[in-house]
């Protein structure tokens, strides 16, 4: 299966827009490799045509100990009795690797947070 073309909405707003178009005429190493030296709108046609979402979403609930995080450090959602968060949401930022194994480290820490002691 293809992955989707970023002609979808992703990349269509207008802050998405100016920044792929400043990445291009930065001529970031990334892009001009990405672009092969095509100009600025080339460029910017290759990107929309060729870039991808990242489908592992990370820190939609993020974890911390400041007002704005959504999770405590024991997993629980800040203002929800009961409720607790364990997986890729609560990470502060997508890992640079799969997120599978940072998920599994999250369930099992969450486990041992809600296993009763004996």
């Amino acid at each position: 299966m293809p992955f989707p073309s970023t002609t979808s909405s992703c990349c269509r707003h207008p802050l998405a827009e100016a920044g792929l178009t400043a990445a291009v005429q930065a001529g970031h190493t990334e892009v001009r490799d990405l672009a092969g030296g095509l100009d600025d709108e080339q460029g910017t046609a290759y990107l929309h045509k060729n870039l991808r979402t990242y489908s592992h979403y990370a820190g939609t609930c993020r974890i911390g100990t400041d007002e704005t995080a959504v999770v405590d450090p024991k997993l629980r959602v800040r203002g929800v009795s009961g409720l607790r968060v364990a997986d890729a949401s609560v990470m502060p930022s997508s890992v640079s690797a799969n997120t599978n194994a940072t998920v599994y480290a999250i369930a099992e820490r969450a486990a041992d947070l809600v296993r009763p002691r004996s």
